[in-house]
This record gives structure tokens, C-alpha cells and sequence, in this order.
């Protein structure tokens, strides 16, 4: 049995096994384009021209030609450019992106490991 490129899924004691892609969540558009703009994901060995609507995961790389244009709808909704002439991750584009490992936006600050001042 093959299982490269599935996502084993566990569920009120239901095991499913799916397509890694069927179950990732999308964190940003490309939105308007103009000229050559290339995406790269994570499984793949090379960059591919990208039209607008197409999603930009976590761990993919934007690049665009000295003379393109785009734009990339964030999780928070706001539009940000993509810089020209440079490859640019998610983190580098989207600037208000919340942290991934579930501790929110910002640690509290002048306290340990971010522990709420006004929790006794």
C-alpha cells in the first residue's frame, strides 16, 4: 500500500486516509497578477507559473519577474504587495500572520512564557 502524499486523519474513532492536500488549510490568495508570477510548494522541485485564485500555504515560495505585479489576499483579509525580483514566503508577505504554534499574535509583556498578569 502506497501511502506518499496521504495524511492519516483520526476522528471520533474513525480512521480516514486522505489526500494530504483534501485536508490543508489554504492561509492566503495570490489576488491580482500581472506578468510572469511563480509559486513553488514545499513537494515540489520547481517553480510554476500561478494565475490569481491560487493559494499560498505556509511553506511556499512567490516569486515574480523584474517587471510583475502582484498582490496576495492574508488570513487577516488585508492586501499586501509581493516584491519583485526576490522570492518571498508567507511569513515575509503577510506581516500580521499569526503564530502557528498556538500561543497567539504576542507574548504579554514583562512576563514569563507570555502568562496573563491578571490570572492569579
Amino acid at each position: 500500500m502506497r501511502t506518499i502524499g496521504r495524511c492519516v486523519i483520526i476522528s471520533f474513532g474513525i480512521l480516514a486516509l486522505l489526500p494530504c492536500a483534501a485536508i490543508a488549510k489554504p492561509v492566503a490568495r495570490i489576488h491580482q497578477l500581472k506578468g510572469k508570477v511563480e509559486l513553488k510548494r514545499v513537494e515540489w522541485k520547481n517553480f510554476r507559473t500561478v494565475s490569481s485564485g491560487t493559494e499560498f500555504r505556509m511553506g511556499d515560495l512567490i516569486r515574480l519577474d523584474a517587471n510583475a505585479k502582484a498582490t496576495v489576499i492574508c488570513p487577516d483579509l488585508s492586501e499586501q504587495p509581493v516584491s519583485a525580483g526576490v522570492d518571498s514566503g508567507l511569513k515575509g508577505v503577510c506581516p500580521n500572520l499569526p503564530r502557528s504554534d498556538g500561543r497567539g499574535d504576542k507574548l504579554a509583556p514583562a512576563t514569563i512564557g507570555g502568562i496573563k498578569p491578571h490570572i492569579p
